[in-house]
């Protein structure tokens, strides 16, 4: 774990080793940002985030969104990241569980369902569940990732995210 820890970077290392005090990763926690490549494809969409546009739409099961950017790398690594993620929620290979929400994300994979489609320029994902919390946890999850366009890697920096009240 440490040794992807410090592949991710000054920033998501202090955030990862002083996590403890938020909660204990799930057993299987791939660490902060997962593998090392998964990690750069982090790192590079949090350092060039302003190139990035997401639009968000609340359905009544959870959301829908396309991320987008007019920088072909960039699209790619859209892809390739939100591929990679939708893999760890289907395959329940967990990863940033320290923070309390990526943990209930993990903890409720097989009630929350993601979809996920190229368009130009990026992808468009629908993320959503019929259950309550689980609807929550991916509303909420939604918004940490708006938050990771608008002000990049600061978002994963600030405090942990809590898990929607009404879950247990």
């Amino acid at each position: 774990c440490l040794r992807v820890v410090l592949l991710c970077g000054d920033a998501i290392a202090m955030r990862a080793l002083t996590r403890g005090v938020f909660g204990h990763p799930l057993p299987g926690d791939a660490g902060p940002c997962g593998t090392s490549a998964e990690c750069d494809v982090i790192m590079e969409l949090f350092d060039n985030h302003k190139k990035v546009t997401r639009n968000k739409t609340l359905t009544p099961f959870g959301y829908t969104a396309e991320t987008t950017s007019s920088d072909p790398h960039i699209a790619a690594l859209l892809r390739q990241h939100v591929e990679s993620m939708r893999r760890r929620v289907e395959t329940d290979a967990p990863m940033n569980t320290w923070d309390p929400l990526f943990a209930a994300l993990f903890n409720n994979t097989k009630n929350i369902t993601i979809k996920v489609t190229n368009v130009t320029g990026g992808v468009f994902v629908s993320e959503s569940a019929t259950l309550a919390c689980p609807r929550a946890i991916a509303v909420e999850h939604s918004g940490v990732v708006d938050r990771f366009v608008s002000i990049g890697i600061a978002e994963m920096q600030g405090p942990a995210h809590p898990v929607p009240p009404m879950c247990p």
